[in-house]
């Protein structure tokens, strides 16, 4: 019996632990991604533009590229919130005691 009670007892002390480690960074992330495609929509209702992309990474960030004209800092913001989160759960230790 005590065994199950000392069982019950570490599995509760590991539930912070999840929460804080796990749930936490993919909660921003997933976040991140959601209000980035919310800005990815929003312009896609702009007219199609389809002139040469600009040379410099600067000026594609400022004016968008693609055929629906995209912008790329959106997709960046994308996949940085995505590693960010990964980054965070990968480094910060699930069981901290």
């Amino acid at each position: 019996m005590e065994a199950t009670t000392d069982l019950i007892f570490s599995t509760l002390k590991l539930v912070p632990a999840l929460l804080t480690g796990l749930l936490v960074p993919l909660l921003a992330g997933l976040l991140f991604c959601i209000f980035s495609l919310m800005l990815l929509f929003f312009d896609a209702s702009e007219p199609a533009d389809l002139s040469p992309p600009p040379s410099s990474l600067l000026a594609r960030l400022r004016r968008g590229w693609g055929p629906n004209g995209l912008q790329i800092g959106h997709y960046l913001c994308m996949v940085s919130g995505v590693m960010l989160a990964g980054l965070v759960a990968w480094w910060r230790p699930v069981l901290q005691y």
